[in-house]
C-alpha cells in the first residue's frame, strides 16, 4: 500500500512539473547572434546584444539550424524559462537566416536563377509584412526607409514596388543576354557599407550587382532600393 502510494506521488509530482512547463508563455526572440555546440554537443545560442544564451531544446532547433552553427544568423524563435532554472531554452525556430552580405548576394543570385521575383522579394523590404515594417520604421526614421511607406494609403508606395520589379526584370534580362549563367555564377568579391556591392562570375562573364541602401531589420539584411547591375565579358587570360 505505501508503495502505490509512493508511486502515485512521484507520478503526480512529474504530471505537474510538465503541465507547469507546458503552461509557460513562449516568448518571441528576435536578434543577431551565433549558434555553437559545447563539449556536450548541446547546441547554444549567445544574444549578440547582450550575450545571453538560449539552449536548443528539441531535434527541430537543431534541424533548423543544420549548417548555420559557427555563423552569425539573424533568428525569429521562441523561447521559455521555466521558474527557478539556471537556463532559457529555445523551444521554437520560426525562421534562421545567414546574416551578411555574402549571404544576402548568394540568396538574390538564386532568386535569379530561378527566375522567381517573390524569391528575390524577400531580400527587399518589400518582403516584409506591413506590421513588421512599420515596427522597424518607428525605431529607425531615415529617409531611405520613411521614403518607402505612403501613410495615406498605409502601404508601402507604389512607385517604389515597381521601380524594383522594373529593374529586377532588367537585371535578369540583361545577364540572358549577355550569356550569364545565374546557376553557375560564383562570387568573387563582396563587400558592403551603406550598399552591398558584389563581382560575380559565370565563366568568362562578369556581372556587377549593387543592391541599394541596405539596412540589418528584424528579417534579416534587406535592400531598399531598385538593384543595378553591369555585364561584360572578361578577356580569356584572366
Amino acid at each position: 500500500m505505501n508503495r502505490f502510494i509512493f508511486i502515485s506521488i512521484i507520478s503526480l509530482v512529474v504530471i505537474c512539473t510538465s503541465f507547469s512547463f507546458a503552461n509557460e508563455e513562449a516568448i518571441k526572440l528576435q536578434t543577431t547572434g551565433i549558434f555553437k555546440k559545447n563539449e556536450k554537443g548541446v547546441l547554444i545560442f549567445t544574444d549578440e546584444a547582450d550575450n545571453k544564451k538560449y539552449y536548443g531544446f528539441n531535434n527541430g532547433v537543431n534541424e533548423k539550424v543544420g549548417d548555420l552553427v559557427g555563423k552569425k544568423v539573424n533568428i525569429n524563435a521562441r523561447v521559455k524559462k521555466k521558474e527557478g532554472a539556471k537556463i532559457t531554452l529555445m523551444t521554437y525556430i520560426v525562421a534562421v537566416n545567414s546574416v551578411g552580405p555574402e549571404a544576402v548576394v548568394r540568396g538574390v543570385a538564386k532568386a535569379f536563377a530561378a527566375k522567381d521575383y517573390q524569391a528575390f522579394r524577400k531580400f527587399t523590404c518589400f518582403g516584409m509584412r506591413k506590421d513588421e515594417f512599420k515596427r522597424f520604421m518607428a525605431k529607425n526614421d531615415d529617409r531611405k526607409v520613411v521614403r518607402t511607406w505612403n501613410p495615406i494609403r498605409n502601404d508601402f508606395q507604389e512607385e517604389m514596388i515597381a521601380e524594383m520589379q522594373k529593374a529586377y526584370t532588367e537585371i535578369l534580362q540583361e545577364s540572358h543576354e549577355k550569356g550569364f549563367d545565374w546557376n553557375q555564377a560564383k562570387i568573387m568579391e563582396c563587400e558592403q557599407d551603406d550598399d552591398i556591392k558584389a563581382f560575380l562570375r559565370s565563366g568568362n562573364i562578369a556581372l556587377y550587382l549593387h543592391l541599394d541602401d541596405c539596412f540589418m531589420t528584424p528579417n534579416g539584411l534587406l535592400t531598399f532600393d531598385a538593384p543595378r547591375a553591369k555585364v561584360r565579358q572578361i578577356d580569356s587570360n584572366n
